[in-house]
């Protein structure tokens, strides 16, 4: 099916199918598209001609559109899209919604992408962050003094609300404390964090007016890399949260905090779009090698184990 189905229509705007995200026709949208564009094109001519050489790839339920980092990574690659499992040298499950349930692949390649990824929810998000981390994300709103965000569970919808405590949980959302990322421009910074199979190939510093500290725009958005904004404890427990999840393909929102100087990971997104628009044009393309390298050193990596190797790692996750 055509990318237009992925949308409902209408006079007003476009809402998103799988997680109910709405974005109107209006100026900032058109800018958006004029912004993307370059990029698209560029990203497009660059895939490889041989088609000799390019990766099978077993997408279920969907074939992630051109404006995914996973699919202009795979691009980057050389990817041709195949109809059976068998087949393929990657089998990746790509599915916006929040609960999924990935089906057992019986005779898979060793890349399996998200196949294992069964919950991105917030509530779970933060039960996994204090597993791994040893300190929460999560309050409870009832006996809470003091500031705190509000969020739905459900994934892509940038419904955050900053709430005061106490007060009575409203139903289907999420209560987490008020992470100050203020930085001395007066806006507030999100360390967005591309993840490989636990590895961080690159990071974008992204910052926004503080009332806007919840919305899908950037002011700026600066290219960096983990070894510059995480302590090497910081790294490895990154991995260790996407271990947990289940997490081989996607992007994690971290805030560090000012006051006691902590990361808390505050999202988890498996199927991320990007890169950000406000990132230079020469960043944007250069962000998108260093993701298709990343990526492309895991996939040699896990076509060298023994046959059906990962199968024996997921049931026992499972």
């Amino acid at each position: 099916m055509g990318w237009w189905n992925d949308f409902d229509w209408n006079s007003r705007g476009v809402t998103v199918k799988k997680t109910g995200a709405h974005v109107s026709f209006d100026r900032s949208l058109f800018r958006d598209v004029a912004k993307w564009l370059p990029y698209g094109i560029i990203e497009r001519i660059r895939a490889p001609l041989n088609t000799s050489q390019r990766l099978r790839v077993y997408a279920i339920p969907a074939i992630p559109r051109y404006w995914y980092l996973l699919r202009v990574s795979l691009s980057r690659l050389g990817v041709e899209f195949v109809d059976n499992v068998s087949d393929s040298d990657i089998a990746l499950y790509f599915d916006d919604s929040t609960y999924s349930q990935p089906p057992h692949l019986l005779n898979g390649p060793n890349v399996q992408i998200n196949f294992a990824c069964r919950d991105i929810s917030k509530s779970y998000v933060q039960t996994v962050f204090k597993n791994i981390f040893g300190y929460d994300l999560g309050v409870n709103p009832a006996q809470y003094n003091g500031p705190m965000v509000a969020k739905t569970e459900t994934n892509g919808t940038h419904t955050g609300k900053i709430v005061q405590g106490p007060c009575q949980a409203e139903d289907g959302y999420v209560y987490q404390k008020l992470i100050d990322n203020r930085s001395k421009n007066g806006r507030v910074t999100d360390i967005r964090c591309p993840t490989i199979f636990g590895k961080i190939p690159l990071i974008y510093l992204k910052s926004r007016p503080e009332e806007q500290r919840f919305a899908n725009l950037n002011t700026e958005v600066k290219l960096s890399t983990a070894a510059k904004e995480l302590s090497e404890d910081e790294i490895e427990k990154v991995a260790l949260f996407c271990n947990a999840m289940k997490l081989d393909w996607g992007g994690l929102d971290i805030l560090r905090d000012s006051a006691d100087g902590r990361i808390y990971i505050v999202d988890v997104n498996k199927t991320d779009m990007g890169p950000p628009l406000s990132l230079s044009l020469k960043d944007q393309l250069k962000s998108t090698s260093l993701l298709a390298k990343a990526l492309e050193l895991e996939i040699k990596n896990l076509q060298s184990m023994p046959p059906n190797a990962h199968k024996k790692q997921i049931d026992i996750i499972i």
